[in-house]
């Protein structure tokens, strides 16, 4: 049996990434190898044709161009139209119809061959296993384009050729996208340090441009430049041009500000209960704001950006504590200077509930609580008309925050005085007060009230007392009582009225001066809230009024749980009211309040729906098992109905209309 054995040329195709790349028309004319050795010094290699460039690069050719491809790089005939010249596989070709040239043979029949070369196709005799038949393929020649190692050229529209190697011809060069990734070092507000990634192959020098208030061009055979002379808050930009064989590669391109410098002469300009004043002088060179941060371990020390001015008032600080504050000059919304920073003490604030108490003819106690803040002492001071101010520093009982005053004039006038102190020398505002041996008038008088009572409270402050004296005026009532604790509780009152309750403190048959104060009694909610009527979008609802009420107004507020919305109150004078622009088929929750001055009664609940506007959404369900007959099964078709009108229920329950209905197709 004759057997022939055919040898076939392919090539495996597969997709593979690369890095961006540039594309280079060298217009001077040369051979193959001399292309290819420019491209390798100067660019990266031949250029390398794929399905993603070849659109691209024949826009703009005029002529034939070398590409980086020949039939061999090396004298092994089986790896022939394999490899571009840059080592990539061939997996893109291009050909011009009758490109590539294959070369032309004849088979010859030898069989005194003892064995068979390479170049023959071998045919052995199974009958006896005794002689070889070599079929030897013979150049034939001829004169039909043939070239034995060719290099390839592109024409001007796309399609490749071969062609002889030494032809003279404009050529494609290639070469990686550079980024030279430029880093900023050591950036202060007059100079930074530059450094950037080595460009590829031949780089004779760096070209280091500046943009900015300064302009310099330098040359640079280095990775590093050091930028000096800068100014304090400026933009500038730095480009880095790798040089190779006289052409510019992209630049490494960096944009920066400089550090603005400090700020000068910054001092203290005043302190309050709450706050310190700052003021300082701008820094040399530019700047855009500043930040002002307090150094401390509370929760929510100040922090304040964007100040466009040269003085502030730190704010929300403790009172009488000790901070110490930095200020920062800001270019660029972020880029900071250096800080300085002042340290001072604040105001402290009011001693609290100074008052006197243990009041004889000839002496009383004066008692206080600490003030909100910080105190590290306390100045008291009591003076009279005939005496002068006398100060109290080794008297004063620090644990308990109080004073004995004695040798007192019995129906004398005495002021008084204390103020917390700050680092024992900085004084915060004096709480006052006067003391006499005559009863003194309460304070502090608050009424709280029920729907159908009130009780007023008070304190005394200082001085001695038998009883006080209540007057309650109001809604054509008036009552007198004379308690002698300091809280009287006035019944049966009217809702949702005002009234006015005047306290006296009484001293034998002396009376102080009246304590005033008027409160309404709380309001009653309305009754018998119902809903009259309805649609689509308009809820008509209505209730009745409370009894024994005066000019008092209803609050009517609604919300949705399914849309989850709750819209602004509504008030009205009336005992209805229609809310419109609702959404169909939602069930709402009204409440009713009663309303007067500042008081809101309970509310009055009640819900109801918007008429439905029905939609039908159809959804089909197919049912898929592995198990036999499953899905015929009644129990798999109620199961899964169950479940899914338990999903609709647990997520819409009654807050908006839905029904579901099925059918089995």
């Amino acid at each position: 049996m004759d057997k022939i054995l055919v040898l076939m040329s392919w090539a495996l195709l597969f997709l593979c990434g690369a890095a961006e790349q540039q594309h280079f028309l060298l217009s001077n004319t040369c051979s193959w190898d001399e292309a290819r050795n420019h491209c390798q010094v100067c660019y990266k290699d031949l250029v390398t044709l794929t399905s993603g460039n070849i659109q691209t690069i024949v826009q703009n050719l005029t002529s034939d161009y070398w590409i980086g491809l020949r039939k061999m790089f090396t004298n092994d005939s089986t790896k022939s139209w394999s490899r571009w010249a840059n080592g990539d596989l061939l997996t893109f070709q291009n050909w011009y119809p009758g490109w590539p040239k294959a070369k032309p043979y004849e088979f010859v029949t030898n069989s005194s061959c003892c064995k068979c070369e390479c170049s023959s196709i071998c045919e052995e005799d199974f009958g006896d296993n005794s002689s070889t038949t070599c079929l030897v393929l013979n150049d034939i020649g001829g004169d039909d384009g043939y070239i034995e190692d060719p290099c390839v050229a592109v024409y001007s529209f796309g399609a490749w050729f071969e062609t002889s190697c030494s032809n003279q011809l404009p050529y494609i060069c290639y070469d990686d996208y550079f980024n030279a990734n430029i880093k900023l070092t050591e950036l202060t507000s007059s100079g930074v340090a530059l450094s950037w990634l080595p460009g590829p192959g031949n780089i004779s020098h760096y070209r280091v441009e500046v943009e900015g208030d300064i302009n310099p061009k330098v040359n640079n055979t280095g990775l590093t430049y050091d930028l000096v002379n800068l100014t304090a808050g400026t933009p500038y930009t730095v480009k880095v041009f790798p040089v190779k064989c006289e052409r510019d590669l992209n630049p490494g391109i960096v944009t920066f500000y400089t550090k603005p410098e400090m700020v000068r002469n910054l001092s203290v300009v005043a302190v309050t209960e709450k706050s310190i004043i700052l003021f300082w002088s701008p820094p040399i060179g530019n700047l855009d704001s500043y930040c002002i941060h307090e150094r401390s371990v509370r929760d929510h020390p100040y922090r304040r950006c964007k100040v466009t001015t040269n003085t502030i008032e730190v704010d929300g600080l403790l009172s009488g504590g000790l901070y110490t504050l930095d200020v920062i000059a800001v270019v660029n919304g972020s880029e900071q200077g250096d800080p300085v920073n002042i340290t001072t003490y604040i105001k402290p604030s009011k001693v609290k509930n100074l008052k006197v108490s243990n009041e004889t003819v000839n002496s009383l106690l004066l008692q206080w609580e600490p003030p909100e803040g910080n105190a590290t002492g306390y100045r008291v001071i009591a003076s009279n008309g005939s005496h002068p101010s006398v100060n109290f520093p080794q008297q004063l009982d620090w644990m308990n925050n109080s004073l004995m005053v004695s040798e007192l004039t019995p129906g004398s006038k005495l002021n008084l005085s204390v103020a917390a102190l700050a680092n024992d020398t900085l004084e915060g505002d004096s709480a006052l007060l006067e003391g006499f041996t005559r009863p003194a008038a309460i304070s502090g008088l608050d009424l709280t009230t029920t729907n159908s009572s009130l009780t007023a409270n008070w304190r005394l402050e200082e001085g001695n007392y038998d009883c006080f004296a209540v007057e309650l005026v109001g809604a054509n009532k008036s009552s007198n009582s004379h308690p002698i604790n300091t809280s009287q509780t006035f019944n049966n009152l009217n809702p949702a009225t005002k009234y006015t309750v005047t306290v006296y403190t009484v001293f034998k048959e002396l009376f102080s001066e009246p304590e005033v104060t008027s409160n309404f009694t709380q309001p009653v909610r309305p009754s018998q809230a119902e809903i009259t009527s309805s649609n689509k979008s308009h809820i008509t609802l209505k209730w009745t009024p409370p009894d024994n009420v005066g000019n008092v107004t209803y609050l009517v507020s609604y919300h949705s749980n399914f849309w989850n919305n709750s819209e602004h109150p509504f008030s009205t004078n009336e005992n209805n009211i229609t809310i419109g622009s609702l959404h169909a088929g939602t069930k709402y929750v009204f409440e009713v309040r009663t309303v007067v001055e500042h008081l809101q009664s309970n509310p009055t609940n009640i819900s109801g729906s918007t008429q439905a506007d029905k939609r039908e959404l159809t959804l089909s369900m197919l049912c898929s098992s592995t198990e036999n007959k499953r899905c015929d099964a009644n129990s798999t078709m109620t199961d899964a109905l169950k479940e899914l009108k338990n999903y609709f229920e647990n997520l819409l329950g009654d807050n908006v209309f839905w029904e579901l209905q099925w059918k089995k197709l």
